[in-house]
């Protein structure tokens, strides 16, 4: 066969290419014996594939950044206690009974309950700024940074390994958090109860919509796609141009920058804060191989 992938089709043509430069005067001979061979384009849809993977294992932290937001939203905005005594049992009981030692940790707390409560507005504007808005940035940085890399990756084997590996590394922050914290913290965090929020009629009727939707649609896999759509379509809007003569997307020229510094704005915002590059591209995408695409 003389199909090859793209790094091992770009070292036979290296190879010929140098024969060429060395030995000019049979470059005929070389054109005859020496083969490339062709490149063989692999499967895009095995490429989607392995984004689409790559999704499923961090949009549950989409879902959590999500649910954040609502607590810093729906949360009174005024200093409230997170933790009261439990109506079944008398106030001062427990304390009665951790004095006298008849009591144990898990008895103390069933004495008590722990749930969501109010929190001031300057707290919320210091967890909205220090906590929610570099969690959304680092999110978006990291499904930005995958889907390139994925795309990027030539063989399609290595493609599937990276997507396995990427989702590994995106929960890394989730089990340092179960493995360093307190056990304490732990057992607080498994006892505090949901935020009761007023039972207007909006909000009945939207958790009931949103209950019926859950129930039909899978929606943490619609929204795994939904994102990995998203970020396979702005790979291809900002990396590549359509051809017509191939009916496919080919690559973008390439310009070098103009300087190494690269400012903070840029790495979150590239659309918005670009840099100075040179005028001429220093590689361009030739012509037979836009129409093979």
């Amino acid at each position: 066969t003389r199909l090859y992938d793209f790094r091992t089709w770009m070292t036979r043509r290296f190879v010929q290419q140098s024969l060429r430069a060395v030995l000019p005067d049979r470059a005929a001979d070389i054109d005859r014996l020496v083969d490339p061979g062709e490149y063989g384009a692999e499967s895009r849809v095995s490429r989607w594939m392995a984004c689409f993977v790559f999704m499923i294992g961090i949009s549950d932290e989409l879902v959590q950044i999500f649910n954040m937001g609502k607590v810093l939203y729906y949360t009174p905005n005024a200093a409230e206690s997170w933790i009261r005594d439990a109506p079944r049992r008398e106030p001062g009981e427990a304390a009665k009974a951790s004095q006298s030692g008849e009591a144990s940790h898990d008895s103390l707390l069933d004495s008590v309950e722990i749930e969501l409560a109010g929190i001031p507005v300057s707290w919320k504007v210091f967890y909205f700024i220090v906590a929610f808005v570099p969690r959304v940035l680092v999110w978006k940085l990291t499904v930005e940074s995958g889907i390139t890399f994925l795309m990027e990756t030539q063989d399609i084997g290595d493609c599937i390994v990276n997507a396995l590996a990427l989702t590994f590394i995106s929960h890394i922050d989730t089990m340092i958090i179960q493995t360093d914290a307190s056990r304490s913290a732990s057992i607080l965090m498994e006892r505090c109860g949901d935020l009761s929020l007023s039972e207007s009629a909006f909000g009945v009727r939207q958790l009931s919509v949103w209950q019926t939707l859950r129930m039909l649609v899978p929606t943490d896999l619609a929204l795994a796609g939904w994102l990995c759509t998203v970020g396979v379509w702005s790979y291809y809007y900002q990396h590549c141009e359509w051809s017509a003569e191939g009916d496919w997307f080919y690559s973008k020229d390439t310009y070098s920058p103009n300087t190494t510094d690269f400012p903070l704005l840029h790495t979150l915002f590239p659309s918005l804060f670009n840099i100075p590059v040179r005028e001429a591209p220093f590689w361009q995408m030739p012509r037979s191989q836009r129409a093979e695409r």
